[in-house]
């Protein structure tokens, strides 16, 4: 829809008033929307009227696009959880991969829990 009145003030100046809204139950332009309005064309009519043309430019701001969340890490294998603890006590990547196929994984993990009791045994002993 559109609807345009014209106004004279005192001083003879012609005041050109327009609305624009949707047609339809829509905004045309939202809030956050850059307007901009230029006239592209004044001239006499024939008639000895005047005719004045306007551009309305909307420019909607670009969507923010959400950026989608990183996948989850999957939890490490007991076999890398091994494999990780005999590498921490020096041995070799290639080392470490032939003791957890040797001993298997939970026998080590096993072990690297006694000996973290073990740890927080002397750690207490050591407070009283």
């Amino acid at each position: 829809m559109h609807v345009s009145t014209k106004e004279v003030d005192d001083q003879g100046v012609h005041i050109l008033s327009s609305t624009v809204e949707a047609d339809g139950p829509f905004e045309l332009a939202s809030d956050k929307a850059k307007l901009d309005a230029k006239v592209i064309a004044v001239r006499r009519t024939d008639s000895g009227g005047v005719f004045v043309q306007t551009a309305l430019t909307i420019t909607e701001p670009e969507p923010v696009v959400q950026k989608a969340p990183e996948p989850e890490k999957p939890a490490p294998t007991a076999a890398e959880l091994a494999t990780d603890y005999l590498k921490s006590t020096g041995l070799s990547d290639s080392e470490a991969a032939a003791a957890v196929e040797r001993f298997g994984a939970q026998k080590i993990l096993q072990k690297k829990q006694a000996a973290l009791d073990a740890e927080l045994e002397a750690l207490l002993e050591s407070k009283k």
